[in-house]
């Protein structure tokens, strides 16, 4: 292939690069307006006894709610013993969090985490990576911390009816019978307006690891 073929092959490279990024930079634009709903601003809350004692309940319930004997993180302390020593702990935990977000900073082990590769029970062949289940484990402190973060955005999300109205995923007082309920009664709607109803169904599996 000579210089001028070479040069040729360049430019129209660099043509279709130009059209596909001026497609997605209109697309984007006009997507823009639709796409994202309206900022919501949250007032800023003060630090005062009673906004720590409520905050203190609700570190009290998240971690009433684990799973006690759980394998533990790099850190080797099980749930159980948070779970045990809560009321001594409880202070600690609320300011530590607290500056993690007013020092805006992580702590390096926290961002590490130790996955293991079980087998799953029953298959024939294990020379097959779907016969293997991965199951991440992190330490239990930065995952209290996760569990107050999501209470605290889901909370802002349902108070402001930021959620579409048909996700049931991952909603407080929401199910999959919820959801089914919908299906058929989207179905039977249009037959009796004498439609035809037509469905699709998306299966994503493995989107995320298990986290133990």
């Amino acid at each position: 292939m000579n210089t001028h073929d070479t040069a040729a092959r360049v430019r129209g490279v660099l043509r279709c690069v130009e059209i596909h990024y001026r497609t997605r930079t209109r697309q984007t634009r006009d997507l823009k307006p639709v796409g994202f709903p309206v900022p919501v601003t949250i007032p800023t809350q003060n630090h005062s006894k009673a906004s720590s004692s409520s905050h203190e309940h609700v570190l009290r319930q998240v971690f009433s709610m684990l799973s006690p004997y759980k394998a533990p993180g790099q850190d080797q302390i099980p749930n159980v013993v948070l779970m045990k020593c809560i009321e001594a702990l409880i202070d600690h935990l609320f300011f530590i969090y607290r500056a993690v977000f007013e020092l805006r900073v992580y702590h390096p082990a926290w961002l590490k985490s130790l996955t293991v590769v079980l087998r799953k029970i029953g298959k024939t062949n294990y020379d097959v990576a779907k016969s293997y289940c991965p199951v991440g484990l992190i330490d239990t402190i930065p995952k209290g911390l996760s569990t107050l973060v999501c209470k605290h955005i889901s909370h802002l999300m349902e108070k402001n009816n930021l959620f579409p109205a048909e996700q049931f995923g991952g909603r407080p007082g929401r199910n999959t019978t919820d959801a089914m309920l919908l299906v058929v009664d989207r179905i039977k709607n249009a037959w009796r307006a004498g439609k035809v109803t037509a469905a699709l169904f998306l299966d994503i599996q493995g989107a995320f690891p298990n986290t133990g």
